[in-house]
């Protein structure tokens, strides 16, 4: 594909160009730019987006604000149970735990 032609890909591509179903799902969402680029650079490839895709940020928040925050509000702020909450909390103090004891042993 020569330049000239992926310029007037870029400048006259709009949704109703969309190649599937997936893709006009994605211009509509998140722009035609994004749906263009993923076409561009993801061609042929499959993938699966969970449905709590922020577990593993909502995680290192829960620990890095357990000092500061309540379990309810911990909670709240990530959209997480508070027993969810309390189980990172006790992983975390384990882990903490764990090392605290390497560094006497060692």
């Amino acid at each position: 594909m020569n330049d000239t032609f992926k310029r007037y890909i870029k400048e006259k591509i709009r949704v109703i160009d969309m190649p599937n179903e997936d893709m006009r799902f994605i211009a509509e969402t998140c722009g035609v730019e994004t749906a263009l680029k993923i076409m561009e650079n993801l061609s042929g490839a499959r993938f699966f987006v969970p449905i709590y895709w922020q577990k593993h940020i909502a995680t290192r928040f829960v620990a890095e604000n357990a000092g500061i925050l309540s379990v309810k509000e911990l909670a709240v702020a990530t959209g997480m149970s508070d027993w969810t909450v309390n189980q990172i909390l006790n992983k975390k103090q384990s882990e903490i735990d764990e090392m605290s004891q390497m560094t006497i042993c060692d």
